[in-house]
């Protein structure tokens, strides 16, 4: 059985939102001594969507063996869509700020 958590974290004072997926399975078997999986979804989207379209919580029911890490990234200077800082400026010419 798979156990969704939402939860947050705090790094230079910023909030930063992201999602577990964990098994009864792993926890019980490997206890805290798990391999971490990070999936970044693409720009303008979020946690949800990329747990959907990556399936890793059909690999971790089917194994148990890693737990799957789903961040949200920072808004866009418009306020819209979920975006990672990869060193280029927005769309609309505007710098990244996110750490």
């Amino acid at each position: 059985m798979i156990t969704r958590q939402a939860r947050t974290m705090t790094h230079n004072s910023v909030s930063r939102y992201y999602e577990l997926d964990i098994s009864s399975k792993s926890v019980e078997t490997f206890g805290n001594g798990l391999p971490l999986i990070v999936c970044l979804h693409g720009g303008g989207s979020n946690p949800a969507a990329v747990r959907n379209q990556s399936r890793f919580y059909d690999l971790i029911e089917e194994n148990g063996e890693f737990i799957a890490a789903y961040p949200r990234g920072t808004t866009n200077s418009f306020g819209s869509g979920h975006y990672w800082n990869d060193g280029r400026d927005f769309n609309d010419g505007s710098p990244q700020t996110a750490q």
